[in-house]
């Protein structure tokens, strides 16, 4: 059995569509929870397939953290979130 040390928290970032809703088009949103800046939501870029909606929300998240790495992920079936991403690294991890 390997034995990993961690030296940061990792936060996860979650991301999930946004139906529109009266004048606001379609969105997504990313979140981490427990964070003084909690999320951000973009508009639906028709030009993006829903991954990369989805990645780019995820990865404007990272920035506004300062977190820096390399960012893996995947979807979320089942739950109330679509993808969820982790950004590897060591940058903005620090507590």
């Amino acid at each position: 059995m390997a034995i990993f040390k961690h030296s940061a928290v990792h936060r996860v970032i979650l991301t999930k569509h946004l139906a529109p809703a009266g004048r606001l088009g379609r969105r997504v949103k990313a979140t981490v929870k427990h964070t003084a800046i909690g999320s951000v939501t973009l508009r639906w870029n028709a030009s993006l397939n829903a991954e990369q909606n989805h990645v780019h929300a995820a990865e404007q998240l990272a920035k506004r953290l300062g977190l820096s790495g390399i960012m893996v992920g995947g979807t979320l079936p089942a739950s109330d979130y679509d993808y969820g991403f982790v950004v590897v690294g060591r940058k903005g991890f620090e507590n």
